[in-house]
């Protein structure tokens, strides 16, 4: 494989070497090809022969991300692959395992050959991931979009992870298009071996999953009764109840291992106050030994409210601070530190994604909290703190397998101006990483960003 001379004079490193990809063995390319989005891959393929056959492999299209949509007269809004990702989705679909569809609609028309392809798709492909993702609709366009979804979660047959993504802004005039999709899920056979739902995603970047209308409490209840199999839940905190924690408890269901729950204030407005009982988790707990719980808050909500949804009976193994709970003073944070160490014989992650100023989280409270939770393994904080706090907390008897402080945000001892303050406040950081390098056994370095 040559290098193209437009590549060669941009893609030199610092010392003027132009790297050769030719050298790199074909499971790089593989993996590299894999994770690339359907666009992509077909981009490069047509770069040179060997990439093209690498193309073909089976395990590049394990993965695969479609997006469908309609617009005024039934055309596509948007066309990911020169041929049409239609064509990918028939040359490879029999290979798919991990999908996720992007649905956007915005009448009530579709595609011809796009409703033929998706048809023959799902009778191919051999699924063990599906997400879909529900981008705004009009009342016009939930029709035809509900039509499709119902198509493909009947196919959906032996799949082990279905994830929930449904934008809030879904105007139809019947049920909500959310509660509709629950119900097909319901009502499918295909779903009886599922042992993981997510009924919304985690990623950082879907923070609109933040303000989503709420998914009403009976069809998740009804959903997971069907679902005997599920092993592993995940779900917003307005649809966490006792009735929830009552049907996980069942005789004849698996045991469930992982109980996930995102904090969001919506669900302490009026009206949507779930209050969940100290027997409803110690219940829960007794059917379900291994049973983890993880606490995402993703909105701003202070200790009460944390604790009519959590009791000290449910195990909480993970607390975790979303970026954008905007931590509006010491108090409350101290509040949140205080929630954690009711669970300090259990808990065993604590990450703050919250930027957060020195001034407003207290280094003296997470001491304390850190302290307290004898089990904790993993320890990310983005927000502001000494320098002397770290090798306080680096000093203590834990087993860290994740210790994690941003650059920027460490205050250090230096009160000097200038170049001067640069380089001493370089000293004292090195200081600190090889001091927190010898208390955890390896090489240890700060974040930067």
């Amino acid at each position: 494989m040559q290098v193209a001379p437009h590549i060669r004079n941009e893609g030199t490193d610092s010392c003027g070497v132009v790297p050769d990809f030719n050298t790199l063995p074909d499971l790089v390319w593989l993996t590299v090809l894999k994770y690339l989005p359907v666009a992509d891959k077909y981009h490069v393929s047509v770069t040179c022969s060997r990439l093209h056959d690498l193309f073909y492999n089976p395990s590049v299209w394990r993965t695969a991300d479609l997006f469908v949509s309609a617009s005024n007269g039934g055309k596509s809004v948007e066309e990911r692959l020169p041929h049409g990702q239609k064509v990918m989705a028939r040359k490879f679909g029999h290979f798919f395992e991990r999908v996720s569809i992007e649905a956007r609609l915005v009448s009530d028309q579709l595609e011809e050959e796009t409703d033929e392809i998706l048809t023959e798709l799902t009778q191919n492909w051999q699924l063990k991931f599906l997400k879909l993702r529900i981008m705004p609709a009009p009342c016009e366009g939930c029709t035809v979009l509900l039509s499709i979804l119902r198509k493909v979660l009947r196919r959906a047959t032996g799949v082990q992870m279905l994830v929930f993504a449904v934008s809030r802004y879904q105007n139809c005039e019947e049920a909500p298009l959310c509660v509709q999709l629950l119900e097909a899920v319901a009502d499918s056979s295909s779903f009886t071996e599922l042992t993981a739902l997510h009924l919304y995603w985690l990623a950082d970047e879907e923070i609109e999953e933040a303000i989503s209308s709420p998914l009403s409490l009976p069809p998740t209840v009804e959903l997971v009764s069907k679902l005997p199999a599920l092993q592993h839940l995940l779900v917003r905190s307005i649809n966490l109840s006792n009735r929830l924690l009552q049907e996980l408890s069942a005789r004849g269901r698996c045991r469930l291992r992982s109980l996930s729950v995102s904090v969001l204030a919506l669900s302490f407005d009026d009206g949507f106050t779930p209050e969940v009982s100290s027997a409803a988790w110690a219940e829960v707990t007794s059917a379900c030994p291994d049973l983890e719980v993880h606490c995402i808050v993703k909105e701003l909500v202070p200790e009460s409210d944390l604790d009519r949804l959590f009791k000290p009976e449910g195990p909480i193994v993970s607390l975790q601070f979303h970026k954008k709970c905007f931590f509006d003073g010491p108090k409350h944070c101290l509040e949140l530190v205080s929630f954690s160490e009711k669970f300090a014989s259990s808990m065993k992650s604590f990450i703050c994604s919250e930027d957060c100023d020195s001034s407003v989280f207290c280094d003296g409270a997470l001491v304390s909290m850190v302290t307290a939770c004898t089990e904790l393994q993993h320890l990310v904080f983005n927000g502001g703190i000494q320098s002397k706090t770290i090798m306080h907390l680096a000093s203590l008897e834990r087993k860290w397998r994740r210790f994690e402080f941003t650059e920027r945000k460490i205050a250090t001892g230096t009160h000097v101006a200038g170049y001067a303050a640069d380089d001493l406040r370089r000293r004292e950081l090195d200081e600190l990483c090889d001091f927190v390098s010898k208390r955890l056994g390896y090489s240890w370095k700060l974040v930067q960003g």
